[in-house]
């Protein structure tokens, strides 16, 4: 992905994978869509075969109602990214651009960033250096520390 504001791109941030629709719509009898009916329509656009959308899977391991009541009381300043691989593809870099210039508002920034070596390169500044941007890696979310996290969004 080509970053305008830093006049780069970085490739290893991108999810491409060459050649996807020719392989799904012709070595397939269907298509399984994680999603709804309007995720399933994106690929009904490219496909003439069944089209099956089933509900994304959940995985509860906390009660929001209680965190939600336990939040702190400048929960209104403070957002979470939580994420893996594709970091420019998820917007990670324009969330950066924004933090960085906003400091009155917080980005806790979850999940294993640091393998995107050219991404940390380019944002080393904004991750480092703002005030307002907390980096926690990998986190599990069946841990405190990940309650913790949510009560302060």
């Amino acid at each position: 992905m080509f970053i305008i504001k830093k006049g780069i791109w970085i490739t290893g941030s991108v999810r491409y994978v060459d050649k996807t629709w020719s392989y799904q719509t012709t070595l397939v009898d269907g298509i399984i869509a994680l999603g709804n009916e309007e995720c399933a329509s994106t690929y009904k656009k490219h496909y003439s075969g069944a089209v099956h959308s089933i509900p994304v899977p959940c995985y509860v391991t906390k009660d929001a109602k209680e965190i939600i009541e336990k939040r702190e009381s400048d929960s209104n300043r403070h957002f979470l990214w939580f994420g893996s691989s594709g970091l420019v593809h998820k917007g990670l870099d324009l969330l950066l651009d924004y933090f960085s210039i906003n400091s009155h508002i917080n980005l806790h920034i979850c999940g294993d960033i640091f393998y995107e070596k050219e991404f940390i390169r380019v944002y080393s500044e904004e991750i480092f250096e703002s005030a307002n941007i907390y980096v926690y890696g990998f986190v599990d979310i069946t841990t405190i520390e990940f309650e913790d996290i949510l009560k302060k969004m």
